[in-house]
């Protein structure tokens, strides 16, 4: 059975957070028939940028950190 440090699991925990809520956003914009004003749709699209990337290196990190 493979063992996995502490640190591996939290981490793909937090990349599935940020996927998670990533979702959550798509939701709420699909259920508000994507009306927002341009101040909104620049915050939601940063939002998910970061979102996206914080999964990205996040995941490039630890897996880094696995292969040591």
């Amino acid at each position: 059975m493979k063992q996995y440090s502490i640190a591996f699991v939290i981490s793909r925990l937090t990349i599935a957070g940020d996927v998670l809520f990533i979702f959550w956003i798509l939701f709420n914009g699909m259920d508000s028939g994507w009306q927002a004003t341009g101040r909104q749709w620049a915050v939601y699209i940063t939002l998910v940028l970061l979102l996206g990337l914080s999964g990205v290196l996040i995941y490039s990190y630890s897996n880094k950190q696995l292969k040591r």
